[in-house]
């Protein structure tokens, strides 16, 4: 271990003798989230986010629901239960939510019969929602009935105001952010690697009693310690200039962003040991960091590109990493529910440790 703490140390010393590469590292990302957020100041989504919980259970309210789901600015995403549905109201995660049931006194008994209320919930502030999306559930109510039993004065839309999370574009994109740095400095890491090899740095180190799994254990702890200033870093810009903070448990918040940074310091050695050269492995790194600023989900919303864009995008880790790093933090959601994200982040790490452990070199690779 004291071999392991010994190159841990001295990388890290490397690392901060490189004044560029620092201002690279902790600031320019921080520069562009900071402009971002101070430029654009609407919501970070065009798409709406409702909630609909369905107590009627007729045929007026599955047709209403499907009626509202072909709109190509609502998302729609349906609760089995009203308590539900107005926790992710209350959290933020939905712009407001629809409960339909039976009005006081109607007949259960007959599907589509009239008395059909429907509920809108949403945050005050949000009242303009409201009083934009009656018109609409009063036209999809009558269109479900079109021989006319279902009259216009039989339809009742009420409102039920309750204080929700609103929020900013810039809440939207950070967590993003972080999770996009991460990656950026973790495959810079194995570009770094790359370097140190062809200058024969590490075959020197070859002729020392140090161990192969002691020098990467001690250079993924180098890593870990550089991620975690970065990260210190931006949520003290993010607090300081917009008064950014999280909304969810910082232990879950804190195993998220060690897991990913784990998993792309796991990418960035393997992307040194399979690249022959500095040249192809800056090449790798582009391909493999570039598209995921668009299509992961840091600064735009999986929900507005294209589906078969938005399928694609999983095929970077980038995005589990994202997403769950972004539920924790801004939605306050527990672990448990991105358990399918944890699981393909863990699974990654498991394989590309595996990985590096079996191909790492000291020397550079023949061309």
């Amino acid at each position: 271990m004291r071999n392991a703490f010994e190159i841990a140390r001295a990388f890290t010393l490397m690392f901060f003798r490189d004044r560029l590469n620092l201002f690279f590292t902790f600031f320019f990302n921080a520069f562009l989230m900071v402009l971002l957020g101070l430029t654009v100041a609407d919501r970070f989504s065009m798409q709406v986010k409702l909630g609909v919980a369905d107590r009627a259970q007729s045929a007026i309210s599955e047709t209403v629901i499907a009626r509202m789901a072909t709109s190509p600015n609502l998302k729609i995403q349906r609760f089995a239960s009203e308590a539900e549905l107005t926790r992710r109201v209350t959290d933020g995660t939905l712009v407001a939510g629809i409960v339909v049931d039976r009005a006081a006194g109607a007949a259960a008994s007959t599907p589509g019969a009239p008395g059909t209320q429907v509920r809108v919930i949403a945050d005050p502030s949000r009242k303009m929602w409201i009083e934009m999306l009656k018109p609409g559930l009063t036209v999809a109510m009558l269109e479900a009935d079109p021989s006319g039993r279902t009259a216009l004065q039989t339809v009742s839309i009420r409102g039920r105001e309750t204080e929700s999370r609103n929020l900013s574009y810039f809440d939207f994109i950070f967590p993003g952010v972080i999770a996009f740095s991460i990656m950026q400095i973790a495959l810079s890491g194995g570009l770094a690697l790359l370097r140190y090899r062809k200058n024969e740095t590490l075959k020197r180190l070859k002729l020392t009693p140090l161990e192969r799994h002691e020098f990467l254990l001690g250079y993924t702890a180098s890593q870990l310690f550089v991620l975690l200033l970065q990260v210190l870093v931006h949520v003290g810009i993010a607090k300081a200039v917009f008064g950014y903070s999280f909304h969810g448990s910082l232990g879950a918040i804190a195993l998220t962003t060690l897991l990913g940074s784990l998993l792309f310091i796991a990418c960035g050695l393997l992307v040194s040991t399979l690249s022959p050269s500095v040249e192809s492995g800056g090449n790798l790194v582009r391909f493999l960091s570039f598209p995921t600023a668009f299509l992961c989900g840091v600064y735009v919303p999986l929900d507005s590109l294209p589906e078969r864009l938005a399928q694609l995008s999983y095929l970077y880790p980038l995005t589990p990493f994202v997403q769950t790093l972004r539920s924790s933090a801004n939605y306050a959601a527990p672990l448990a529910a991105n358990a399918l994200n944890l699981a393909v982040m863990g699974g990654v790490l498991v394989v590309a440790a595996a990985l590096v452990l079996r191909t790492f070199t000291w020397e550079e690779q023949a061309a």
